[in-house]
């Protein structure tokens, strides 16, 4: 009988793993190739529209005063503020853990903040922070001691000269290891609004 001498070609199926493999590569590939695109189009129209996006911004700057009168009295004077670290030094901040509570879980903060100053304090915002006994923190918290307006709940509004502030604060994980209450102040805003207002004035009379 007469032998083929021709060369024998073995069709061997791809596994499962090896065809995930090739799928994944394209998706990848046609990715990038899609984003690339998608990127310099919006570079070709960033480009283009530069001067309009400018342009929108500066007239949304010179109507800001507008809408700033336009505003009901009790939100206009509310946000006559400015950030002011430095009255950090007119407050008197303290914050100790209270006895742990048998029928409730957690333990509550007790915050004490005494304006010493002679300015309204519109906005006054606190980080607790549990130590246990080494000194190493355990939990902590935010806490908003002051707020522009007051509403309820955590808006418990601005803090004037010469007050005192006392809040509870309930902390329901951590506390078990807590032996101290450090308060680190993140934020100060000092209301400005009269002189804001006298600003104003100045400015429509013409002064």
């Amino acid at each position: 009988m007469f032998q083929d001498g021709g060369t024998t070609v073995v069709r061997k199926r791809m596994s499962f793993l090896s065809v995930t493999v090739v799928s994944l590569a394209a998706i990848i590939v046609t990715t990038v190739v899609s984003a690339s695109g998608v990127a310099v189009y919006a570079l070709k129209i960033a480009d283009g529209k530069a001067d309009s996006v400018v342009g929108l911004v500066g007239e949304a700057l010179e109507s800001l005063p507008e809408f700033l009168q336009g505003l009901p009295p009790a939100l206009a004077d509310a946000i006559h503020d400015e950030r002011q670290p430095g009255y950090r030094d007119q407050l008197d901040v303290t914050a100790r853990l209270g006895d742990e509570d048998g029928g409730r879980r957690g333990r509550v903060i007790f915050v004490e903040v005494v304006n010493r100053g002679e300015e309204t304090v519109s906005l006054l915002s606190m980080r607790l922070v549990g130590l246990d006994g080494d000194g190493d923190p355990v939990f902590e918290k935010n806490a908003w001691v002051a707020t522009p307006l007051q509403i309820d709940d955590d808006w418990r509004g601005p803090l004037l000269p010469h007050e005192t502030r006392r809040i509870p604060i309930r902390c329901y994980y951590g506390t078990e290891e807590s032996r101290e209450i450090l308060a680190e102040i993140t934020d100060i805003r000092v209301w400005q609004g009269e002189r804001s207002t006298a600003g104003q004035v100045a400015v429509g009379s013409g002064v």
